[in-house]
């Protein structure tokens, strides 16, 4: 009695498991997929404010306002929050 009752608890647990890893899997699927085509979107929708610089094989985009006082950088992500960033402060 005990020995069926431990046979059907790892059958069980084997198939819980494997129900468990393939849902995930398909959610880190689903995630990669959304954010390559959110990604291609926002590039293709948000246009770049001043100029770009090539720096070490990726594209800066800068901008350049006045021309004396010190050079101050601010480094944004290509995210939504870094496009909440006023360039009217510099």
């Amino acid at each position: 009695m005990m020995c069926k009752f431990l046979k059907m608890l790892f059958i069980y647990i084997r198939n819980s498991f494997f129900i468990l890893t393939t849902i995930l899997l398909f959610l880190l699927i689903c995630g990669f997929v959304f954010e390559r085509i959110s990604r291609y979107a926002a590039e293709k929708d948000i246009l770049p404010f001043g100029s770009f610089v090539d720096v070490g094989g990726y594209n800066l985009n800068y901008v350049k306002k006045g021309e004396d006082g010190p050079t101050i950088i601010f480094e944004t992500g290509h995210t939504f929050q870094g496009m909440l960033f006023s360039y009217s402060w510099v």
